[in-house]
């Protein structure tokens, strides 16, 4: 119970920043090679995005908890990512004042012909 609990936190830790913009946060832990023992354990983290949007990462490790560490650090850094290339085709996009200063220049291009 203890180690679920760990997980809990890490995961709010991981996403916590991005919040707004995550809709779900699934976390799946599988021991590949069952009681043999070795690097065996996968964590398996799939984000959905409130704009639709699916982010997976993934990773193996000898431990549940330091599997999930290394995927969750993967999903932090894939939706860091993938929000700041958001503001970026927002940023790059024409702004009001734009707009309004080409007007403004086409009348007094038309006013200074007159």
């Amino acid at each position: 119970m203890e180690d679920r609990e760990t997980l809990s936190r890490r995961v709010v830790f991981a996403v916590d920043r991005f919040a707004d913009r995550i809709r779900r946060v699934d976390v799946s832990l599988e021991d590949v090679n069952g009681p043999r023992g070795g690097v065996d354990v996968r964590c398996h983290v799939h984000v959905t995005l409130r704009d639709g949007v699916e982010l997976d990462a993934e990773s193996m490790s000898d431990t549940p908890l330091a599997a999930a560490g290394i995927a969750l650090a993967r999903v932090r850094r894939v939706v860091s990512r993938r929000v700041e290339k958001r503001v970026e085709e927002r940023r790059s996009g024409v702004s009001l004042r734009d707009v309004a200063s080409a007007e403004s220049d086409e009348v007094t291009e038309l006013v200074a012909s007159s």
